[in-house]
């Protein structure tokens, strides 16, 4: 995947932008001792810079995630863990119906689990051991707080290409950008301009909508340009 980097069968991957690269949170299924810190089964690890921190901690996640209840499958959407258990689960307190069985995805809001999606015609004996949910992909805001806030680069006088700059996405599950163009103050006249951020380096030069009065800058999960 054009990474040079090599993988181990243990290894867990995400593959984003053209490349394979080691995913950054992972759940183990027995107690499991990095340095210092001991994981439960149900815990989420997130691996980044070279060091190992708790991401999800079950134990203290409302009345705690039995040891036995071993995380098989673990996502994140819209800022929430997304688990899948290899049993059935009593996970409390909970917002639905309760115990979470096989198939049933659980989502931990930081008071209360909630079903995220309960499979249905799933077979209660199979689990799931693989779980991926699509990414939030956020915004780009235009604050002077961010390193590079929305920027407009025109020519003077105001004819031809414009240049349009901005920061990443506040979610790292913005995979791509477009750009829409429209009028300022009527959302609904907003159409796609430029479809990807090509080589994804946060700015774009092109030629305005005469007509145009407003720009905006939308995060978004990576798809082909039509």
């Amino acid at each position: 995947g054009g990474s040079g980097i090599t993988f181990m069968p243990w290894d867990v991957l995400a593959y984003k932008a053209g490349a394979y690269t080691p995913f950054p949170v992972i759940s183990f299924d027995v107690p499991t001792s990095i340095g210092a810190a001991t994981y439960d089964p149900a815990d989420l690890v997130q691996y980044q810079g070279g060091i190992f921190t708790l991401y999800f901690d079950a134990s203290t996640a409302g009345l705690g995630v039995a040891t036995s209840d071993n995380v098989t499958g673990a996502d994140e959407s819209y800022g929430k863990p997304v688990l899948a258990m290899d049993v059935p689960s009593d996970l409390m307190p909970a917002t639905g119906p309760n115990p979470f069985l096989l198939g049933w995805f659980a989502d931990w809001d930081g008071t209360n689990f909630n079903v995220f999606d309960a499979l249905g015609g799933w077979p209660l004996s199979s689990e799931v051991d693989a779980l991926s949910t699509q990414g939030n992909p956020g915004r780009v805001y235009d604050r002077v707080v961010y390193q590079n806030p929305i920027r407009l680069d025109k020519p003077v006088p105001f004819s031809g290409p414009i240049t349009l700059s901005w920061s990443p996405s506040c979610s790292s599950g913005a995979e791509d950008y477009g750009i829409y163009e429209g009028t300022l103050g009527s959302w609904y006249s907003h159409k796609k301009k430029i479809c990807s951020d090509v080589g994804l380096d946060f700015t774009e030069t092109f030629l305005p909508q005469p007509a145009a009065s407003d720009r905006c800058v939308v995060p978004q999960i990576l798809t082909p340009c039509p």
